[in-house]
């Protein structure tokens, strides 16, 4: 029985050994699991619609033709998506995601990982560590959202390569970004939340919360307003080819 035999067959449970790599494939209602273990693991999916998790170690996780569920879990991972509508997990380790093909939705976690939307309407999280963001083609939304209070170590410096004005998003989750009181929807209804400046010297004299440095490229939360320095704020995006942001381009949720 080769590993492409096994990945793909329906109504089956078991463990196979292929290439010392052991791979345990369960089929339930349809799905199947395929699991790598703490070796640096090779995993494909068909066109179903499968989980793959990778274990420890460097792993290959390829998806298919159909909606993947794919976690790296701990190491340095390598995820494709493929075709189909994909959910891409790198967890542990500086990760490298593809999305391919689909309306995929990429998650760093913790890690400096490198996240490309590819083809389609992508959500890109890159979670902790300075994660490199690539939108691709389509409608993609960059998303900062940590479940508490903004915290620096909670998400890093993310450099976003390839943002398009008036179709890519940046999104705001407001239990982050707290001193927010713009309403849930697309760009800031409080005006002075969000400010486009033209040096580091006006970034920490502005007063607003959200300040883009058009000088540099650079985004900072700013919760303090007017006070020096930026308390627990700071900087946490950077983009490489230096975009002339609007309220328009954000989305603020919660």
């Amino acid at each position: 029985m080769t590993f492409e035999d096994f990945v793909g067959s329906g109504g089956v449970t078991g463990d196979v050994f292929f290439d010392n790599i052991r791979v345990e494939a369960l089929v339930e209602n349809s799905e199947n699991l395929l699991q790598g273990s703490s070796g640096n693991d090779k995993l494909s999916g068909t066109n179903q619609n499968e989980i793959i998790t990778g274990g420890g170690g460097r792993d290959t996780l390829n998806g298919g033709g159909g909606n993947y569920e794919i976690n790296g879990a701990s190491g340095n991972d390598r995820i494709n998506g493929g075709a189909g509508r994909d959910l891409l997990i790198g967890e542990g380790g500086n990760d490298n995601i593809n999305g391919g093909n689909g309306n995929d939705n990429l998650i760093g976690e913790t890690g400096n990982d490198r996240l490309n939307g590819g083809k389609g309407n992508d959500n890109l999280d890159g979670g902790k560590g300075n994660d490199n963001l690539i939108g691709g083609g389509g409608n993609d939304k960059f998303i900062y959202e940590t479940d508490r209070r903004f915290r620096r170590n909670d998400l890093g410096i993310d450099t976003i390569v390839d943002f398009v004005l008036g179709q890519d998003k940046i999104v705001l989750d407001k239990t982050t970004f707290t001193s927010l009181n713009s309403r849930i929807g697309r760009g800031f209804n409080v005006a002075r939340e969000f400010a486009v400046v033209d040096s580091r010297d006006a970034v920490t004299r502005s007063r607003a919360e959200i300040v883009y440095d058009f000088s540099s490229g650079d985004l900072y939360y700013n919760p303090n307003g007017r006070t020096n320095g930026f308390d627990n704020g700071g900087k946490f995006a950077t983009f490489t080819d230096i975009p002339l942001l609007r309220a328009r381009d954000f989305m603020i949720q919660s």
